[in-house]
């Protein structure tokens, strides 16, 4: 009888070691539609910002969605724009190149939609009046019921700088985390009223720790997550001024998950702001700070199986006198408790047998 019934005790415990839940189907059919938009003008030079997305007609959750951006000639990926909506997901693209993809978070393809900001800089060599085309298709593992709305394409033209404008340059070479970073701005001022101060305002990845700002002529700047800049100085008509900038940056590790950083820089206090971006590019994350390295316990007695854990049991020990838990995975753990339920299980009928054969 013990054998039947210990058979059974291990058929539940395969069944429950082998039971994996069961992944949906994608659906048959779907009906997603791809969006893009962006500013109608780029400067060459500068970035050309692009918003791409897609919504999903009907109540289907479909799976496999990707995105794929196609930029234009004369146009390459700068990395992660940082804006996207929740349930976004990654983005991936080799800088310098023009290919795209983006990965929506799978439960999160709704019918609100979710979208992306992925930038490209526009060659300095693209002649002015150039028509861009940028185009975006979205794709996913069911059939589509409406193919023809799986494309957009956003036309961008390029055209001259305004009156004023900014030009940013960053560090020629790598720069190793912790040293300083340099950078030029120049400013050219075209508008037809001279103003006699303005404001300077700079934006960084998170290796921008506070600290420094215009070396080159006299300037109260402050930080509080950007950088602010009050400059007094007059500019008329014509003026070109460069303004070279010297920031802090950090040495913890986790300021470092992108080793490019798109800077931006805004001139305040016109009539509307005047922007640019550049880009610097770090040499690797720092090494993490070591810790200091605590000496190893002394071996437990081993437990004598009263329960209590031995003389050497403390607060942070298991009671049975056993090791304490360090964090195994947790399929590791129910496996080895199956598997001594099993054992005690067959132990326990095994010991009923022979309490009859005694009797």
């Amino acid at each position: 009888m013990w054998r039947r019934s210990g058979l059974a005790v291990l058929a539940v415990g395969a069944a429950l070691l082998t039971a994996t839940p069961a992944v949906a189907a994608p659906p048959a059919t779907v009906d997603l539609r791809a969006t893009i938009d962006g500013a109608a003008e780029a400067v060459p030079g500068e970035l050309l910002y692009v918003r791409i997305g897609t919504v999903l007609a009907g109540s289907q959750t479909p799976t496999g969605v990707k995105m794929t951006v196609t930029l234009p000639e004369g146009v390459s990926y700068q990395g992660d724009g940082g804006a996207a909506s929740d349930g976004a997901g990654p983005c991936e693209g080799e800088i310098g190149g023009r290919t795209v993809v983006c990965i929506p978070e799978p439960t999160e393809v709704t019918q609100g939609g979710v979208w992306w900001q992925a930038p490209g800089r526009v060659a300095e060599s693209v002649p002015i009046g150039t028509e861009l085309t940028t185009t975006v298709v979205v794709s996913s593992d069911s059939e589509e019921t409406n193919p023809a709305d799986n494309t957009a394409t956003l036309t961008t033209r390029v055209a001259g700088p305004a009156a004023t404008f900014l030009k940013v340059t960053g560090p020629a070479e790598p720069v190793v985390p912790g040293q300083p970073v340099r950078i030029k701005v120049r400013l050219h001022y075209g508008e037809a009223t001279p103003v006699d101060e303005f404001v300077m305002l700079g934006s960084f990845g998170a290796w921008f720790i506070g600290g420094g700002g215009i070396t080159n002529i006299p300037a109260d700047c402050w930080a509080d997550g950007s950088l602010t800049c009050q400059v007094p100085r007059r500019l008329e008509s014509g003026t070109d001024l460069d303004l070279i900038f010297e920031l802090k940056s950090s040495v913890r590790p986790d300021d470092y998950r992108e080793l490019r950083d798109t800077m931006s820089f805004s001139l305040e206090y016109l009539e509307y702001p005047i922007r640019a971006t550049g880009t610097v590019t770090f040499t690797k994350a720092p090494s993490p700070s070591p810790t200091p390295s605590s000496p190893s316990p002394s071996p437990s007695p081993t437990g004598t199986g009263t329960g209590n854990g031995g003389e050497s049991g403390g607060d942070d020990e298991q009671a049975s006198g056993g090791l304490p838990i360090t964090g195994a995975p947790i399929a590791a753990l129910a496996t080895a408790g199956l598997l001594l339920i099993t054992a005690g299980a067959g132990a326990l009928l095994l010991s009923r047998r022979r309490s009859r054969a005694t009797h």
